[in-house]
């Protein structure tokens, strides 16, 4: 019924949660590229006197995360986070920045790590024979959190009017940079 930013955790949506957090850290704009349900989320922010500034722009078609980011080539001058509105984060968002520029980044993807644990003994064949059997073994990962900082050259790597997701655009960026 609601779109994932306006669902809500304890008494705020997650749209709020993730904002209240940035603006702890210094971070007191807030842009928006909407799409799915997007008159829900323009009426909540219309209607709620915070104390940052939002704004949005609306998609046309689908554009995926990454595709929909070309739509702020005019208004992105400087470092900017780009967050996912079901990414919530206890991270110090200012010690990132400090890091994105002391390493000269073009992109910062925040990783978390995790640990799958496999329930069961996992075979390794090799020409249908077994090598060995690892049983119950846990896998430690870093996972994409869904939060990236981005400098402005990158918007210039989206093409026009087509869908782009932020793995492609991370991938492109590697490549290039």
């Amino acid at each position: 019924i609601l779109p994932k930013p306006l669902i809500p955790i304890g008494d705020k949506p997650v749209i709020e949660l993730i904002m209240e957090k940035f603006f702890q850290y210094g971070f007191n704009k807030f842009i928006y590229t909407l799409n799915y349900k997007k008159e829900y989320i323009k009426l909540f922010l219309k209607e709620n006197d915070f104390p940052y500034e939002t704004e949005w722009v609306e998609e046309e078609d689908y554009l995926g995360t990454a595709g929909s980011l070309l739509l702020l080539k005019d208004r992105i001058e400087e470092s900017f986070f780009v967050a996912n509105c079901d990414s919530l984060l206890d991270v110090d968002f200012g010690e990132v920045l400090k890091w994105h520029r002391e390493h000269k980044a073009s992109m910062t993807v925040i990783g978390c790590h995790n640990e799958i644990k496999i329930p069961f003994g996992v075979l390794d064949l090799s020409d249908e024979k077994l090598k060995r059997i690892s049983e119950k073994p846990t896998h430690d990962v870093i996972i994409n959190t869904g939060v990236y900082l981005i400098e402005p050259h990158v918007i210039s790597y989206i093409p026009e009017g087509k869908q782009m997701d932020m793995n492609t655009l991370i991938d492109l960026v590697a490549k290039k940079e």
